[in-house]
């Protein structure tokens, strides 16, 4: 046999096995065509993508409760806590109430744990206590603020009181606070901040929910607060240090401390005018502080830092921003941020660098955005290996829970009807065609 016909014969091999992969790729092409184009959900109104299904459309079946939103989500030993807030932009309605779901059930499978029959009644019995304003889990303990008071649970149906009338504190933390604030966990200590009257803008902590010391405020170390005019607007902790992120006028000012005790003023010129109205978060090594504007004058921003000191300004695609910030969560190599948007709906956004965003849900979750229906998101958890995400509306409509529908892993989703399945089915089929092309070379 001669050499050139070896080299006929091995050129029609080749032939062959490169037409074979070519059909194959063409069924695969067909495949993911056909895949990425069939919406998995139906549901009266369409629901716009198969990324996000819905968990709670009517309120907790209180569709008669209007104007609220999800005030807190927490996971806590096996369960996903949400609380229901009974206001919207502190318009008192209806008194709070908090439900659960557990690990490997259907999202829509709630138990009642404040309100609806449940031991502890809604508003924590004050049918004046409207909305939540942190939920923590410290110490296997699951906190609860709620107004003024701070409630502590260790199975999450019984609940004890810790501050305020006929807890451990009665009085609270000082005569004209207004709102116990969002928990911090720094450095094995649990801290809380009231707002209020300028002597009521104080910083407690604890290392048992039992004993609180004030670390701000009168009686503490910095007695006097922060200086007239400060108001403490949120605290986050960050690279060995507890960060305080004050709302002043003209400018907003960063304070931090080592040991929550002794603080020193870093940055006084951030974002004039704007309000630091929801809470920072850590992610990749950097703190990013969400900003907000009241008015409708000025849009919000979003600031990040790598060492606490120098802050640049951010913002997702399209700034300025049409949106304001108003959520931030880790779900693994993400960072999402919810939007608030009474003229188009809310949105979801997420970031592997905190550069470049992409689109993750619009429009309030449907086709088409129903004036006041989920305008903003004001909350978010990973539970079960999945994101939900709680809604806010008003004027007539009852707050929402969605939960993605998406591994966290996946990258590029389309919001037009890419289906998780075509994943794991595309990393199948190549593999299949790579023992395939393999196979017809060694025979």
């Amino acid at each position: 046999m001669s050499g050139k016909h070896i080299k006929n014969k091995h050129s029609d091999f080749h032939a062959k096995s490169f037409f074979r992969v070519k059909v194959y790729g063409i069924f695969l092409l067909i495949f993911l065509v056909s895949g990425c184009t069939e919406d998995t959900h139906t549901q009266s109104p369409n629901i716009l993508k198969p990324l996000w299904v819905p968990c709670v459309t009517d309120g907790f079946n209180h569709p008669e409760e209007k104007d609220g939103y999800i005030g807190g989500m927490v996971s806590y030993k096996g369960y996903l806590y949400i609380g229901k807030d009974g206001c919207s932009f502190g318009i008192p309605d209806v008194p709070v109430k908090m439900y659960r779901i557990r690990h490997g059930t259907p999202c829509t499978e709630w138990e009642p744990v404040v309100g609806d029959g449940a031991a502890m009644p809604e508003g924590f019995g004050n049918r004046n206590f409207t909305q939540y304003n942190g939920v923590i889990v410290f110490k296997d303990a699951l906190y609860v603020i709620v107004e003024v008071n701070i409630w502590r649970t260790y199975n999450g149906i019984d609940f004890e009181l810790l501050v305020g009338s006929g807890g451990i504190y009665p009085s609270g933390f000082g005569i004209g606070a207004f709102f116990i604030n969002e928990p911090q966990i720094f450095k094995d200590m649990l801290y809380v901040y009231t707002n209020g009257f300028t002597e009521a803008n104080t910083i407690w902590r604890t290392s048992d929910g039992n004993t609180w010391t004030p670390v701000v405020g009168g009686g503490a170390s910095t007695p006097a607060g922060f200086g007239e005019g400060v108001d403490v607007g949120k605290i986050c902790a960050f690279n060995d240090h507890l960060y305080l992120i004050a709302d002043t006028s003209p400018f907003n000012q960063v304070f931090r401390t080592e040991d929550g005790v002794i603080w020193e003023k870093i940055c006084d010129d951030m974002d004039p005018y704007a309000n630091i109205w929801r809470q920072p978060i850590v992610f990749k090594n950097y703190i990013y502080i969400p900003t907000r504007f009241y008015g409708g004058w000025k849009l919000g921003q979003m600031y990040r830092s790598s060492d606490g000191m120098t802050w640049e300004s951010i913002c997702p695609p399209g700034c300025p921003m049409q949106y304001y910030i108003n959520e931030l969560t880790v779900w693994e190599d993400y960072l999402y941020i919810g939007t608030d948007d009474d003229d188009r709906g809310c949105k979801i956004f997420r970031s592997t660098d905190g550069n470049s965003w992409e689109l993750m849900a619009e429009k309030g979750f449907y086709d088409s955005y129903v004036a006041d229906r989920n305008y903003v998101i004001s909350s978010m958890a990973v539970f079960d290996g999945q994101l939900f995400a709680g809604t806010g509306s008003w004027d007539g409509y009852p707050c929402q829970v969605w939960r993605s529908n998406f591994p966290a892993s996946s990258v590029h989703l389309s919001l037009t009807g890419w289906k998780p399945v075509v994943v794991t089915t595309l990393v199948l089929i190549v593999s299949m065609l790579i023992w395939k092309f393999k196979s017809m070379f060694m025979n």
